[in-house]
């Protein structure tokens, strides 16, 4: 049987910054390979350099050294122009605070980015993404009038709405109730395997493990099982 190859791939990854007057070494030696169909939870407790690691995997945070890898592709040897077109159309993004554009209704936050990654009929998309999300009912409803649970509904629609190879999620269910969260993350979860995305979710919350297909820990500075 042919050999999988990972879909992102990052090698030995250093990242470190100043708290005060003391260097914090967020990042030491990281190492990891992703593959598309899966859903990898870190786990750490705050401040242990989980947002820094999706930060550097995604490109939105150069490490000071080690290489991260598309394919075959050092996304940091790319030109600015197309390391965002990388954020916008390969990359997803789910976050903790949902952000939401207030003024916007639900259909048009997932519009939006549809518009960015210049999808053919972003309106239909929208509306497909929401009625997986079970949110077809709230199309026009604006994210002030939403629980919690279904702002984060509209976060996954959205970050998954350019069927991106590539999912990062930073605590996405922080702000949630229990029930909340294991609903998204039941959700999270069917998608990123249905769309065979690979899903990177950092978290302190070791609950979720058990929905995951590997679970790492990052301690220290370093990346392990």
């Amino acid at each position: 049987m042919a050999q999988r190859e990972p879909v992102l791939t990052a090698r030995q990854i250093y990242r470190s910054y100043r708290l005060g007057e003391r260097n914090i070494q967020a990042l030491q030696g990281v190492d990891i390979e992703l593959y598309s169909g899966e859903l990898v939870v870190v786990l750490g407790p705050s401040g242990s350099g989980k947002s820094t690691l999706l930060h550097v995997l995604s490109g939105l945070e150069a490490p000071e050294s080690g290489e991260v890898f598309l394919g075959a592709e050092n996304i940091y040897e790319l030109s600015d122009r197309s390391l965002s077109h990388l954020r916008s159309q390969v990359f997803g993004f789910i976050f903790q605070s949902y952000n939401l554009i207030p003024s916007f209704t639900v259909q048009e936050n997932v519009e939006m980015q549809l518009r960015i990654a210049g999808v053919a009929d972003p309106v239909q998309r929208a509306r497909e993404m929401l009625h997986m999300v079970g949110l077809g009912e709230r199309l026009d409803h604006r994210s002030g009038q939403l629980s919690g649970g279904e702002q984060q509904r509209v976060g996954v629609a959205r970050a998954l709405s350019c069927n991106p190879k590539v999912i990062f999620a930073d605590e996405p269910t922080g702000n949630l109730d229990s029930q909340s969260g294991a609903e998204v993350m039941r959700l999270l979860s069917s998608l990123v395997r249905e769309q065979g995305a690979v899903c990177l979710m950092v978290t302190h919350n070791p609950a979720w493990a058990e929905l995951a297909d590997r679970v790492l820990y990052l301690r220290d500075g370093r990346l392990g099982a």
